[in-house]
Protein backbone atom coordinates (compact mmCIF):
# COMPACT_ATOMS: atom_id res chain seq x y z
CA UNK A 1 0.00 0.00 0.00
CA UNK A 2 1.12 3.29 -1.20
CA UNK A 3 0.11 6.81 -0.33
CA UNK A 4 -0.28 9.56 -2.90
CA UNK A 5 -0.49 13.09 -1.85
CA UNK A 6 -1.41 16.39 -3.42
CA UNK A 7 0.67 18.85 -0.97
CA UNK A 8 2.52 17.51 1.48
CA UNK A 9 0.79 14.53 2.27
CA UNK A 10 -2.94 15.39 1.04
CA UNK A 11 -3.50 11.12 1.58
CA UNK A 12 -4.98 8.96 -0.72
CA UNK A 13 -3.59 5.34 -0.10
CA UNK A 14 -3.42 3.28 -3.42
CA UNK A 15 -2.60 -0.24 -3.53
CA UNK A 16 0.01 -1.48 -6.06
CA UNK A 17 -1.08 -2.99 -9.25
CA UNK A 18 -1.67 -7.13 -9.33
CA UNK A 19 -0.28 -6.90 -5.53
CA UNK A 20 -2.74 -9.06 -2.94
CA UNK A 21 -4.32 -6.94 -0.43
CA UNK A 22 -3.31 -7.81 3.38
CA UNK A 23 -6.62 -8.32 5.48
CA UNK A 24 -7.72 -5.95 8.11
CA UNK A 25 -6.28 -5.83 11.56
CA UNK A 26 -8.01 -7.79 13.76
CA UNK A 27 -9.67 -5.96 16.80
CA UNK A 28 -7.03 -6.10 19.69
CA UNK A 29 -7.71 -8.74 21.91
CA UNK A 30 -5.78 -8.42 25.21
CA UNK A 31 -6.38 -9.99 28.50
CA UNK A 32 -6.38 -7.44 31.21
CA UNK A 33 -3.58 -7.23 33.85
CA UNK A 34 -3.66 -6.06 37.62
CA UNK A 35 -2.62 -2.82 36.38
CA UNK A 36 -5.17 -2.45 34.20
CA UNK A 37 -7.76 -3.82 36.62
CA UNK A 38 -6.81 -1.07 39.14
CA UNK A 39 -6.97 1.83 36.94
CA UNK A 40 -10.15 0.86 35.37
CA UNK A 41 -12.29 1.08 38.70
CA UNK A 42 -10.46 4.14 39.47
CA UNK A 43 -11.33 5.83 35.83
CA UNK A 44 -14.35 4.52 36.57
CA UNK A 45 -15.17 5.91 39.91
CA UNK A 46 -13.79 8.80 38.39
CA UNK A 47 -16.31 8.62 35.36
CA UNK A 48 -19.18 8.51 37.74
CA UNK A 49 -18.49 11.72 39.32
CA UNK A 50 -17.56 13.23 36.12
CA UNK A 51 -21.08 12.61 34.66
CA UNK A 52 -22.77 13.77 38.34
CA UNK A 53 -20.85 16.81 38.43
CA UNK A 54 -21.42 17.74 35.39
CA UNK A 55 -24.90 17.28 34.71
CA UNK A 56 -26.11 17.11 37.95
CA UNK A 57 -23.67 19.30 39.64
CA UNK A 58 -23.54 22.63 37.63
CA UNK A 59 -20.16 22.26 36.10
CA UNK A 60 -18.93 23.78 39.17
CA UNK A 61 -15.56 23.17 41.43
CA UNK A 62 -16.64 19.29 41.59
CA UNK A 63 -16.40 19.34 37.76
CA UNK A 64 -13.33 20.79 37.92
CA UNK A 65 -11.59 18.87 40.14
CA UNK A 66 -12.65 15.51 38.80
CA UNK A 67 -11.63 16.69 35.42
CA UNK A 68 -8.41 17.37 36.18
CA UNK A 69 -7.95 13.69 38.60
CA UNK A 70 -9.21 11.99 34.89
CA UNK A 71 -6.64 13.95 33.02
CA UNK A 72 -4.18 12.93 35.27
CA UNK A 73 -4.94 8.99 36.09
CA UNK A 74 -5.33 8.42 32.19
CA UNK A 75 -1.76 9.97 31.85
CA UNK A 76 -0.51 8.21 35.00
CA UNK A 77 -2.04 4.57 32.74
CA UNK A 78 -0.41 5.41 29.79
CA UNK A 79 3.02 5.80 30.90
CA UNK A 80 5.47 3.41 29.23
CA UNK A 81 9.26 3.51 28.54
CA UNK A 82 8.37 5.04 25.11
CA UNK A 83 6.13 8.00 26.64
CA UNK A 84 7.41 11.02 26.10
CA UNK A 85 6.19 14.55 26.79
CA UNK A 86 7.40 17.57 24.56
CA UNK A 87 6.91 21.45 25.52
CA UNK A 88 3.92 20.65 22.97
CA UNK A 89 2.30 18.60 25.32
CA UNK A 90 3.61 20.05 28.31
CA UNK A 91 1.63 23.35 27.07
CA UNK A 92 -1.46 21.19 26.24
CA UNK A 93 -1.82 19.75 29.53
CA UNK A 94 -1.58 23.15 31.23
CA UNK A 95 -3.87 24.83 29.26
CA UNK A 96 -6.17 21.88 30.29
CA UNK A 97 -5.76 22.61 33.58
CA UNK A 98 -6.65 26.08 32.98
CA UNK A 99 -9.86 25.56 31.28
CA UNK A 100 -11.05 22.98 33.34
CA UNK A 101 -10.46 25.77 36.50
CA UNK A 102 -12.28 28.63 34.58
CA UNK A 103 -14.92 26.30 35.88
CA UNK A 104 -15.08 27.91 39.13
CA UNK A 105 -14.73 31.61 38.04
CA UNK A 106 -17.49 31.20 35.38
CA UNK A 107 -21.62 29.86 34.77
CA UNK A 108 -22.15 30.53 31.69
CA UNK A 109 -23.67 27.57 30.40
CA UNK A 110 -23.06 28.20 26.89
CA UNK A 111 -19.09 29.26 27.49
CA UNK A 112 -18.53 26.04 29.88
CA UNK A 113 -19.69 23.75 27.02
CA UNK A 114 -17.00 25.50 24.42
CA UNK A 115 -14.64 24.99 27.53
CA UNK A 116 -15.07 20.74 27.05
CA UNK A 117 -15.16 20.75 23.02
CA UNK A 118 -11.62 22.37 23.87
CA UNK A 119 -10.25 19.63 26.64
CA UNK A 120 -11.26 17.07 24.74
CA UNK A 121 -9.24 18.03 22.10
CA UNK A 122 -6.14 18.92 24.34
CA UNK A 123 -6.73 15.26 26.39
CA UNK A 124 -6.05 13.96 22.83
CA UNK A 125 -3.41 15.55 21.70
CA UNK A 126 -1.42 15.07 24.88
CA UNK A 127 -1.93 11.46 24.45
CA UNK A 128 -0.95 11.04 20.64
CA UNK A 129 2.40 13.66 21.77
CA UNK A 130 3.09 11.07 24.67
CA UNK A 131 2.91 7.66 22.59
CA UNK A 132 4.69 9.10 19.50
CA UNK A 133 0.99 8.09 17.59
CA UNK A 134 1.37 10.47 14.88
CA UNK A 135 1.68 9.34 11.27
CA UNK A 136 1.87 12.86 9.59
CA UNK A 137 4.14 15.87 10.26
CA UNK A 138 3.10 17.67 13.54
CA UNK A 139 0.99 20.53 13.00
CA UNK A 140 -0.11 19.71 9.35
CA UNK A 141 -3.47 19.54 7.70
CA UNK A 142 -2.66 15.47 8.07
CA UNK A 143 -2.16 15.63 11.75
CA UNK A 144 -5.78 16.49 12.31
CA UNK A 145 -6.45 12.78 10.82
CA UNK A 146 -4.07 12.00 13.77
CA UNK A 147 -5.88 14.07 16.38
CA UNK A 148 -9.21 12.36 15.42
CA UNK A 149 -8.12 9.01 15.12
CA UNK A 150 -7.05 9.53 18.98
CA UNK A 151 -10.38 11.24 20.24
CA UNK A 152 -12.75 9.16 18.07
CA UNK A 153 -11.30 5.68 16.75
CA UNK A 154 -9.36 4.88 19.93
CA UNK A 155 -12.62 5.73 22.01
CA UNK A 156 -15.31 4.45 20.07
CA UNK A 157 -13.16 1.67 18.12
CA UNK A 158 -11.97 -0.02 21.85
CA UNK A 159 -15.26 -0.44 23.60
CA UNK A 160 -14.82 -4.04 22.69
CA UNK A 161 -11.56 -4.66 23.16
CA UNK A 162 -12.61 -3.04 26.76
CA UNK A 163 -15.28 -5.96 27.31
CA UNK A 164 -12.72 -8.27 25.92
CA UNK A 165 -9.56 -7.61 28.20
CA UNK A 166 -11.99 -8.00 31.48
CA UNK A 167 -14.71 -10.55 30.55
CA UNK A 168 -12.11 -13.15 29.78
CA UNK A 169 -8.59 -14.56 31.50
CA UNK A 170 -6.34 -17.24 31.10
CA UNK A 171 -6.37 -20.60 32.96
CA UNK A 172 -3.51 -22.58 34.42
CA UNK A 173 -2.93 -23.98 30.77
CA UNK A 174 -3.11 -20.62 29.88
CA UNK A 175 -6.51 -21.24 27.94
CA UNK A 176 -8.72 -17.77 27.52
CA UNK A 177 -11.76 -18.54 29.13
CA UNK A 178 -14.77 -16.18 30.25
CA UNK A 179 -14.77 -14.96 33.25
CA UNK A 180 -17.96 -14.87 35.60
CA UNK A 181 -18.39 -11.14 36.24
CA UNK A 182 -19.50 -11.29 32.32
CA UNK A 183 -22.81 -13.75 33.90
CA UNK A 184 -23.60 -11.40 36.81
CA UNK A 185 -23.79 -8.35 35.23
CA UNK A 186 -25.97 -9.96 32.42
CA UNK A 187 -27.84 -10.68 35.22
CA UNK A 188 -28.37 -7.60 37.06
CA UNK A 189 -29.03 -5.88 33.62
CA UNK A 190 -31.54 -8.39 33.10
CA UNK A 191 -33.36 -8.07 36.25
CA UNK A 192 -34.25 -4.36 36.05
CA UNK A 193 -36.62 -4.69 33.27
CA UNK A 194 -38.47 -7.22 35.50
CA UNK A 195 -37.90 -4.53 38.41
CA UNK A 196 -40.15 -1.86 37.15
CA UNK A 197 -42.73 -4.53 36.72
CA UNK A 198 -42.79 -5.75 40.29
CA UNK A 199 -41.71 -2.72 41.86
CA UNK A 200 -45.23 -0.63 41.43
CA UNK A 201 -46.53 -4.17 42.06
CA UNK A 202 -45.55 -4.73 45.15
CA UNK A 203 -46.15 -0.80 46.18
CA UNK A 204 -49.52 -0.90 45.52
CA UNK A 205 -50.01 -4.12 47.60
CA UNK A 206 -48.48 -3.16 50.94
CA UNK A 207 -48.60 0.25 52.56
CA UNK A 208 -45.63 -0.03 54.85
CA UNK A 209 -43.46 -0.66 51.09
CA UNK A 210 -45.39 1.77 49.39
CA UNK A 211 -44.03 4.70 51.84
CA UNK A 212 -40.97 3.85 51.74
CA UNK A 213 -40.42 3.84 47.54
CA UNK A 214 -42.80 7.18 48.02
CA UNK A 215 -39.49 8.10 49.74
CA UNK A 216 -37.17 7.59 46.86
CA UNK A 217 -38.32 10.93 44.86
CA UNK A 218 -38.32 10.88 40.62
CA UNK A 219 -35.15 13.63 40.68
CA UNK A 220 -33.05 11.70 43.12
CA UNK A 221 -33.92 8.36 40.97
CA UNK A 222 -33.15 9.81 37.99
CA UNK A 223 -30.17 11.31 39.28
CA UNK A 224 -28.80 7.79 40.66
CA UNK A 225 -29.71 5.67 37.07
CA UNK A 226 -28.35 8.63 34.81
CA UNK A 227 -24.81 8.81 36.67
CA UNK A 228 -25.09 4.86 36.54
CA UNK A 229 -25.69 4.65 32.78
CA UNK A 230 -24.11 7.57 31.49
CA UNK A 231 -21.08 7.56 33.60
CA UNK A 232 -20.21 3.69 32.46
CA UNK A 233 -20.65 5.22 29.46
CA UNK A 234 -18.17 7.35 30.02
CA UNK A 235 -15.38 5.19 31.13
CA UNK A 236 -16.10 2.79 28.35
CA UNK A 237 -14.64 5.70 25.90
CA UNK A 238 -12.39 7.71 28.09
CA UNK A 239 -10.79 3.93 29.23
CA UNK A 240 -10.93 2.42 26.19
CA UNK A 241 -9.15 5.57 24.27
CA UNK A 242 -6.08 5.20 26.49
CA UNK A 243 -6.51 0.71 26.43
CA UNK A 244 -6.10 1.30 23.18
CA UNK A 245 -3.42 3.96 22.68
CA UNK A 246 -1.29 1.97 25.27
CA UNK A 247 -0.94 -0.72 23.38
CA UNK A 248 -0.35 0.55 19.81
CA UNK A 249 3.06 0.72 18.17
CA UNK A 250 4.23 4.07 16.52
CA UNK A 251 3.03 4.18 13.14
CA UNK A 252 5.44 4.10 10.62
CA UNK A 253 6.02 6.42 7.70
CA UNK A 254 4.32 5.54 4.65
CA UNK A 255 6.11 5.74 1.13
CA UNK A 256 4.88 8.75 -0.39
CA UNK A 257 4.49 9.42 -3.86
CA UNK A 258 3.87 12.99 -5.24
CA UNK A 259 1.94 13.45 -8.45
CA UNK A 260 0.66 16.51 -10.50
CA UNK A 261 -2.14 18.70 -9.04
CA UNK A 262 -3.72 21.81 -10.76
CA UNK A 263 -2.03 23.73 -13.12
CA UNK A 264 -0.92 26.88 -11.78
CA UNK A 265 -2.06 29.39 -14.13
CA UNK A 266 -5.77 28.37 -13.91
CA UNK A 267 -5.31 28.86 -10.15
CA UNK A 268 -3.54 32.16 -10.73
CA UNK A 269 -6.33 33.43 -13.32
CA UNK A 270 -8.87 31.85 -10.52
CA UNK A 271 -7.08 33.90 -7.79
CA UNK A 272 -7.24 37.12 -9.92
CA UNK A 273 -10.56 37.38 -10.45
CA UNK A 274 -11.56 36.83 -6.55
CA UNK A 275 -8.51 39.78 -6.09
CA UNK A 276 -9.92 42.04 -8.35
CA UNK A 277 -13.49 41.98 -6.95
CA UNK A 278 -12.02 42.22 -2.98
CA UNK A 279 -10.21 45.47 -4.63
CA UNK A 280 -13.21 47.02 -5.72
CA UNK A 281 -14.54 46.90 -2.34
CA UNK A 282 -11.59 48.32 -0.57
CA UNK A 283 -12.08 51.18 -3.50
CA UNK A 284 -15.85 51.12 -1.92
CA UNK A 285 -14.76 51.77 1.49
CA UNK A 286 -12.96 54.93 0.84
CA UNK A 287 -16.47 56.96 1.13
CA UNK A 288 -16.15 56.18 4.94
CA UNK A 289 -13.24 58.17 4.90
CA UNK A 290 -12.87 61.27 2.18
CA UNK A 291 -15.40 63.01 1.57
CA UNK A 292 -14.76 63.08 -2.18
CA UNK A 293 -16.36 59.38 -1.86
CA UNK A 294 -19.05 60.57 0.33
CA UNK A 295 -21.32 60.17 -2.63
CA UNK A 296 -21.14 56.53 -2.51
CA UNK A 297 -23.03 56.01 0.56
CA UNK A 298 -26.82 56.35 0.71
CA UNK A 299 -29.08 59.45 1.81
CA UNK A 300 -29.75 59.42 5.85
CA UNK A 301 -26.66 56.64 6.50
CA UNK A 302 -26.67 56.23 9.90
CA UNK A 303 -23.83 54.72 12.59
CA UNK A 304 -26.23 52.19 13.73
CA UNK A 305 -27.06 51.02 10.10
CA UNK A 306 -22.93 51.27 9.22
CA UNK A 307 -22.40 48.97 12.78
CA UNK A 308 -25.65 46.55 12.00
CA UNK A 309 -24.87 46.08 8.64
CA UNK A 310 -22.83 43.31 7.18
CA UNK A 311 -21.02 41.95 9.71
CA UNK A 312 -21.79 38.27 9.43
CA UNK A 313 -21.53 38.55 6.13
CA UNK A 314 -17.98 39.33 6.40
CA UNK A 315 -16.98 36.67 8.49
CA UNK A 316 -18.52 34.11 6.15
CA UNK A 317 -16.23 35.62 3.19
CA UNK A 318 -13.29 35.09 5.97
CA UNK A 319 -13.91 31.53 6.21
CA UNK A 320 -14.69 31.30 2.44
CA UNK A 321 -11.03 32.91 1.74
CA UNK A 322 -9.29 30.65 4.21
CA UNK A 323 -11.01 27.33 2.54
CA UNK A 324 -9.82 28.90 -0.48
CA UNK A 325 -6.37 29.62 0.64
CA UNK A 326 -5.89 26.46 1.94
CA UNK A 327 -7.63 24.70 -1.16
CA UNK A 328 -4.98 26.33 -3.45
CA UNK A 329 -1.84 25.51 -1.75
CA UNK A 330 -3.09 21.76 -1.29
CA UNK A 331 -3.83 21.29 -4.72
CA UNK A 332 -1.64 23.79 -7.37
CA UNK A 333 1.13 21.63 -8.87
CA UNK A 334 4.58 22.59 -7.29
CA UNK A 335 7.78 23.18 -9.43
CA UNK A 336 10.85 21.46 -6.70
CA UNK A 337 8.54 21.63 -3.95
CA UNK A 338 7.81 24.84 -4.34
CA UNK A 339 4.28 26.55 -4.90
CA UNK A 340 4.93 29.34 -7.81
CA UNK A 341 5.20 32.34 -6.51
CA UNK A 342 2.52 34.09 -8.23
CA UNK A 343 0.17 31.67 -6.50
CA UNK A 344 1.63 32.77 -2.98
CA UNK A 345 1.50 36.27 -3.53
CA UNK A 346 -2.04 35.74 -4.63
CA UNK A 347 -2.66 33.89 -1.73
CA UNK A 348 -0.94 35.97 0.64
CA UNK A 349 -3.16 39.26 -0.81
CA UNK A 350 -6.70 37.09 0.29
CA UNK A 351 -5.60 36.57 3.40
CA UNK A 352 -4.59 40.09 4.11
CA UNK A 353 -7.65 41.51 2.48
CA UNK A 354 -9.35 38.97 4.75
CA UNK A 355 -7.20 40.99 7.62
CA UNK A 356 -8.61 43.90 6.74
CA UNK A 357 -12.22 42.51 7.01
CA UNK A 358 -11.66 41.16 10.35
CA UNK A 359 -10.16 44.75 11.26
CA UNK A 360 -13.47 45.97 9.67
CA UNK A 361 -15.48 43.83 11.50
CA UNK A 362 -14.30 44.14 14.98
CA UNK A 363 -14.51 48.04 14.77
CA UNK A 364 -17.94 47.67 13.67
CA UNK A 365 -18.62 45.67 16.56
CA UNK A 366 -16.88 47.88 18.91
CA UNK A 367 -19.01 50.62 17.95
CA UNK A 368 -22.64 48.74 17.81
CA UNK A 369 -21.48 47.97 21.45
CA UNK A 370 -21.11 51.40 21.80
CA UNK A 371 -24.54 52.29 20.58
CA UNK A 372 -26.74 49.88 21.93
CA UNK A 373 -24.42 47.79 24.77
CA UNK A 374 -22.87 43.84 24.80
CA UNK A 375 -24.85 40.59 24.42
CA UNK A 376 -23.46 37.27 24.55
CA UNK A 377 -23.23 37.18 20.83
CA UNK A 378 -21.67 40.43 19.97
CA UNK A 379 -18.82 39.34 22.29
CA UNK A 380 -18.53 36.00 21.38
CA UNK A 381 -18.34 36.48 17.66
CA UNK A 382 -15.47 39.12 18.80
CA UNK A 383 -13.55 36.62 19.97
CA UNK A 384 -14.30 34.48 17.41
CA UNK A 385 -12.74 37.50 15.03
CA UNK A 386 -9.49 37.57 16.86
CA UNK A 387 -9.24 33.84 16.31
CA UNK A 388 -10.08 34.31 12.43
CA UNK A 389 -7.19 37.10 12.65
CA UNK A 390 -4.77 34.23 14.07
CA UNK A 391 -5.61 32.06 11.92
CA UNK A 392 -4.66 33.90 8.64
CA UNK A 393 -1.54 36.09 10.14
CA UNK A 394 0.06 32.08 10.63
CA UNK A 395 -1.54 31.37 7.40
CA UNK A 396 0.28 34.51 5.76
CA UNK A 397 3.42 33.26 7.37
CA UNK A 398 2.74 29.98 6.22
CA UNK A 399 2.61 30.43 3.02
CA UNK A 400 6.67 31.56 2.49
CA UNK A 401 7.78 29.24 5.67
CA UNK A 402 6.25 26.37 5.11
CA UNK A 403 8.04 24.89 8.22
CA UNK A 404 5.30 26.85 10.87
CA UNK A 405 3.36 23.96 12.78
CA UNK A 406 0.09 25.95 11.82
CA UNK A 407 -2.13 23.33 13.47
CA UNK A 408 -0.53 23.59 16.93
CA UNK A 409 -0.37 27.25 16.77
CA UNK A 410 -4.67 27.13 15.85
CA UNK A 411 -4.93 24.78 18.36
CA UNK A 412 -3.31 26.20 21.23
CA UNK A 413 -5.04 30.32 20.51
CA UNK A 414 -8.07 28.59 20.57
CA UNK A 415 -7.60 26.98 24.00
CA UNK A 416 -5.91 30.53 25.22
CA UNK A 417 -9.31 32.33 23.87
CA UNK A 418 -11.59 29.44 25.71
CA UNK A 419 -9.73 29.68 28.86
CA UNK A 420 -9.50 34.02 29.36
CA UNK A 421 -13.09 33.92 28.01
CA UNK A 422 -14.08 31.59 30.93
CA UNK A 423 -11.99 33.26 33.56
CA UNK A 424 -13.10 36.95 32.71
CA UNK A 425 -17.09 35.43 33.41
CA UNK A 426 -18.72 36.85 29.91
CA UNK A 427 -22.01 37.21 32.06
CA UNK A 428 -20.39 39.78 35.04
CA UNK A 429 -18.66 41.55 32.07
CA UNK A 430 -21.58 42.45 29.99
CA UNK A 431 -23.95 43.03 33.17
CA UNK A 432 -20.67 45.15 33.94
CA UNK A 433 -21.04 47.26 31.04
CA UNK A 434 -24.44 47.79 30.29
CA UNK A 435 -25.18 49.14 33.48
CA UNK A 436 -22.77 51.29 34.05
CA UNK A 437 -22.94 52.54 30.65
CA UNK A 438 -26.54 53.38 31.36
CA UNK A 439 -25.75 54.92 34.49
CA UNK A 440 -23.57 57.04 33.07
CA UNK A 441 -25.71 58.30 29.82
CA UNK A 442 -23.45 56.75 27.42
CA UNK A 443 -26.33 54.29 26.48
CA UNK A 444 -29.71 55.88 26.23
CA UNK A 445 -31.63 52.83 27.21
CA UNK A 446 -30.59 49.54 28.34
CA UNK A 447 -31.61 45.88 27.53
CA UNK A 448 -33.18 44.37 30.75
CA UNK A 449 -34.47 41.38 28.54
CA UNK A 450 -30.93 40.14 27.95
CA UNK A 451 -30.01 40.76 31.85
CA UNK A 452 -32.69 38.70 32.77
CA UNK A 453 -31.21 35.44 30.30
CA UNK A 454 -27.89 35.74 31.54
CA UNK A 455 -27.41 32.54 33.07
CA UNK A 456 -24.40 33.42 35.85
CA UNK A 457 -25.82 34.69 38.96
CA UNK A 458 -22.42 37.08 39.35
CA UNK A 459 -24.72 39.88 37.71
CA UNK A 460 -26.93 40.59 40.51
CA UNK A 461 -24.80 42.97 42.12
CA UNK A 462 -24.96 45.35 39.01
CA UNK A 463 -28.30 44.94 38.67
CA UNK A 464 -28.97 45.96 42.05
CA UNK A 465 -27.43 49.62 40.85
CA UNK A 466 -30.73 50.01 38.98
CA UNK A 467 -33.44 49.51 41.52
CA UNK A 468 -34.42 52.76 42.01
CA UNK A 469 -33.99 53.71 38.29
CA UNK A 470 -36.54 56.72 36.69
CA UNK A 471 -38.11 54.42 34.45
CA UNK A 472 -40.86 52.23 36.32
CA UNK A 473 -39.89 49.65 33.00
CA UNK A 474 -36.38 49.29 34.60
CA UNK A 475 -36.84 48.87 38.23
CA UNK A 476 -40.20 46.77 37.58
CA UNK A 477 -37.53 44.43 35.30
CA UNK A 478 -34.82 44.88 37.93
CA UNK A 479 -36.72 43.54 40.66
CA UNK A 480 -38.21 41.00 39.05
CA UNK A 481 -34.55 39.71 38.00
CA UNK A 482 -33.04 39.71 41.80
CA UNK A 483 -36.55 38.12 42.81
CA UNK A 484 -35.54 35.28 39.98
CA UNK A 485 -32.00 35.11 41.65
CA UNK A 486 -33.60 34.79 44.63
CA UNK A 487 -35.72 32.37 44.23
CA UNK A 488 -32.74 29.97 42.43
CA UNK A 489 -30.97 30.08 45.88
CA UNK A 490 -34.17 29.48 47.78
CA UNK A 491 -33.83 31.96 49.46
CA UNK A 492 -37.28 33.27 49.31
CA UNK A 493 -40.43 31.14 49.13
CA UNK A 494 -42.66 31.66 45.53
CA UNK A 495 -44.75 34.75 45.78
CA UNK A 496 -48.81 33.40 46.41
CA UNK A 497 -52.01 35.91 46.17
CA UNK A 498 -52.64 35.08 49.95
CA UNK A 499 -49.40 35.34 51.58
CA UNK A 500 -46.17 37.55 51.45
CA UNK A 501 -43.09 36.07 50.15
CA UNK A 502 -41.11 34.64 53.19
CA UNK A 503 -37.71 34.17 54.04
CA UNK A 504 -36.51 30.49 53.93
CA UNK A 505 -33.36 28.49 54.68
CA UNK A 506 -30.81 28.46 51.40
CA UNK A 507 -30.05 24.70 50.09
CA UNK A 508 -26.29 25.06 48.89
CA UNK A 509 -24.89 22.22 46.72
CA UNK A 510 -21.09 22.18 46.89
CA UNK A 511 -20.66 20.61 44.08
CA UNK A 512 -21.97 23.15 42.04
CA UNK A 513 -19.68 25.73 44.04
CA UNK A 514 -18.32 28.68 41.84
CA UNK A 515 -17.42 32.24 42.57
CA UNK A 516 -19.72 34.14 40.75
CA UNK A 517 -22.34 32.13 42.34
CA UNK A 518 -20.96 32.06 45.88
CA UNK A 519 -20.63 35.83 45.98
CA UNK A 520 -23.77 36.01 44.26
CA UNK A 521 -25.37 34.01 47.16
CA UNK A 522 -24.37 36.48 49.90
CA UNK A 523 -24.91 39.46 48.02
CA UNK A 524 -28.50 38.11 47.74
CA UNK A 525 -29.09 36.77 51.53
CA UNK A 526 -27.93 40.06 52.81
CA UNK A 527 -29.84 42.10 50.76
CA UNK A 528 -32.63 39.47 50.34
CA UNK A 529 -35.36 41.48 52.30
CA UNK A 530 -35.19 44.36 50.34
CA UNK A 531 -35.26 42.46 47.41
CA UNK A 532 -38.82 40.82 48.66
CA UNK A 533 -40.02 44.44 49.65
CA UNK A 534 -39.20 45.83 46.50
CA UNK A 535 -40.70 43.14 44.57
CA UNK A 536 -44.10 43.16 46.48
CA UNK A 537 -43.99 47.26 46.14
CA UNK A 538 -43.16 47.40 41.95
CA UNK A 539 -43.94 43.99 40.78
CA UNK A 540 -47.53 42.64 42.76
CA UNK A 541 -48.82 45.78 42.68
Amino acid sequence: MITVENYNGFPQQIPPWGVAQPPSTPPLRVIGTKRDFIFALLILLLSLLAVNFYLWGNCGIGAAVVSIALHFSGLLYIRTNRTKYSIYAMTCTLLYVLCAASFVFSDNFFGKLCTIAIMLLLSGTVIMEALQLRRWKAGTFLAIGDLCNTVFSYSFGSIGAVFYAFFHRKNESGEVQKRRVGGVLLGIACAIPALLIIVPLLSSADIAFEGLTSSLSLESSGEFFGTLLLGFALFLLFFGQHFAAKRSSRPQQEEVIRHNGLDPTAIIAFLSVISTVYMLYLFSQLAYFFSAFSGLLPKNFSVAQYARRGFFEMVTICLINLGLVVATLLTVRKKEDKVPLAVRLLSLFVCVFSLVLIATSISKMFLYIDSFGMTHLRILTSVFMVFLAVVFCVASITIFFRKVQYLKITLLTAAILVAVTGFADLDRVIAKYNVEAYLSGELDCIDMAELSILDSDSIVAYVWELRNDADPYVAQNTYLILYAKLESHDLATQYSYHSTPVLTKAHYDWRSFNLPNYESFCFLKEHSQEIIDGYCQYVIQ
